[in-house]
Parts: C-alpha cells; sequence; structure tokens
C-alpha cells in the first residue's frame, strides 16, 4: 500500500479540486489556519502600517460588515452584543455602526485565544 500523499497549500492554490484529496481533519486544520490568516489580512488591511504609511481613514461599518469581517459572527450576535464591543460607534439616539480601524485593533487583540 502506498501512502497518500497530501497536497500542499501551494498545490491546492493551483489545484483546487485536489481539496477532495485531502482528509478530513487536515481540511479542518488548514481552514482554521486560513481563517486566522484571513482575520489577520483584513486587519492589516484597515490600520497603519510601521513604514510611514499614512493611517487609514475610518469607516463605520454595518452590522453585516462587521459581521463579515468576523467571518464567524452573524449581524444579529454583532447587534446583540454592541454596547460591550469597544468598537461600537454611537449613531444617533438608537443607531450603531462599527469602527472599522477598532474592529481590526480588536481582532488583533483576540488573536491566539
Amino acid at each position: 500500500m502506498t501512502p497518500q500523499i497530501i497536497p500542499t497549500l501551494d498545490d491546492l492554490l493551483k489545484h483546487p479540486e485536489r481539496i477532495a484529496d485531502l482528509p478530513p481533519a487536515v481540511a479542518l486544520d488548514l481552514y482554521h489556519t486560513l481563517h486566522g490568516l484571513a482575520l489577520l489580512l483584513v486587519a492589516r488591511a484597515v490600520t497603519p502600517g510601521a513604514n510611514g504609511h499614512e493611517a487609514p481613514e475610518d469607516r463605520l461599518l454595518t452590522a453585516k460588515e462587521a459581521a463579515a469581517q468576523l467571518g464567524h459572527k452573524s449581524p444579529d450576535w454583532i447587534y446583540d452584543h454592541a454596547d460591550s464591543l469597544p468598537f461600537t460607534v454611537k449613531v444617533g439616539s438608537r443607531g450603531k455602526r462599527f469602527s472599522a480601524v477598532g474592529l481590526a485593533k480588536w481582532i488583533r487583540s483576540r488573536q491566539g485565544r
């Protein structure tokens, strides 16, 4: 019996159909790794660099947009927890929006938990 050759990430990027060759546990581990990387990429995209780049202008996100950046939370969860989330911005007497820069900082602070 020949050992199964597990495709690398580079293989999968070039040949996505090879995902079917991954054992389920490896696929789940890869998903978690890539999801974490995606969160870091979002955080990096909306924060200033250390190389003298100008800070991006903050943008107020809807609950749907904030939930999409978190990936594993729903807009309802965002609204339900808005009062305890440090990136919530009150708009008017009852409205709520969410700071993109604040969300990115919050994501970075929670990495590895």
